[in-house]
């Protein structure tokens, strides 16, 4: 019996599109290592016992639990809550468009007038629908933000703390985040130096 030819078909979609939608997905799960290393570092800091399968949950859950844990850990240090609280705010936001561009419809729609080329994505997330017009320098501002949101969480971080990052921290503070570290850091930074 003669095989059948395998026949492709892809998205007639400008590249620049399709590189900065790739952009977003890949800067996100990078982003998720850095929130997963904060739910942990505060895990750490209130010796509480991690709850199990905690990274199974769904985004709106972790960012709960990690609010949680934020208010325990620095419960004298309303400074450094309310910077994990801009995190988890930007977070919230941020999900939105990454779970459009990764499961949503996605269609490449030209202007009539004179202008850039779109992507219009339909989806739905947390029940609610979506329908989303994107150009590629709103998907680049969108790659920026998850990298300044990824920095923001690891300037949170003993390994990555300036103290002249944050002006005006004190010295109390600086050494609350001293004692912020997940596990996973601790060992990596260990087998690095030898």
């Amino acid at each position: 019996m003669p095989q059948l030819q395998k026949s492709m078909f892809f998205m007639p979609i400008d590249r620049s599109y399709a590189t900065e939608v790739g952009n977003v997905i890949v800067q996100w799960s990078f982003l998720d290592q850095g929130f997963h290393n904060l739910i942990e570092a505060a895990y750490n800091v209130t010796n509480t016992a991690q709850e199990e399968n905690w990274r199974r949950l769904r985004p709106k859950q972790k960012r709960k639990l990690l609010a949680g844990l934020a208010e325990e850990a620095f419960l004298e240090f309303p400074r450094i809550k309310a910077a994990i609280s801009r995190i988890l705010d930007e977070l919230a936001d941020l999900s939105i468009d990454r779970n459009l561009l990764a499961h949503g419809e996605i269609a490449q729609t030209f202007p009539a007038q004179p202008g850039p080329i779109r992507l219009t994505v339909w989806g739905r997330y947390n029940g609610k629908d979506y329908v989303r017009e994107y150009d590629v320098s709103h998907l680049r501002s969108i790659v920026t933000r998850l990298a300044e949101t990824h920095g923001d969480a690891r300037m949170l971080m003993p390994d990555d703390l300036a103290e002249d990052y944050y002006p005006g921290w004190s010295p109390d503070e600086i050494s609350a985040l001293r004692g912020f570290r997940p596990n996973n850091l601790s060992s990596r930074a260990a087998s690095s130096r030898s």
